[in-house]
């Protein structure tokens, strides 16, 4: 089973690379197009590919409160 990280865009891009060089899948939002994007969408994404979401925007948790088994 393979670990996946989506990186908010608050956070740096470094963090991903870093997870990266330590064997982890991991993508920052600006590097796939969707650092602008909308929490819903990056949400719905991250869901989607099957990703954990690393993120400082406490909007999230209202995201995660909402779905059954969170992401």
């Amino acid at each position: 089973m393979t670990i996946r990280f989506l990186i908010d865009a608050q956070l740096p891009p470094g963090l991903a690379r870093r997870l990266a060089a330590r064997g982890y899948l991991s993508e920052h939002v600006n590097r796939i197009g969707m650092g602008t994007a909308g929490d819903d969408a990056i949400w719905k994404h991250a869901s989607r590919i099957g990703a954990t979401l690393i993120s400082k925007d406490e909007d999230f948790a209202a995201l995660a409160a909402r779905e059954p088994n969170g992401l």
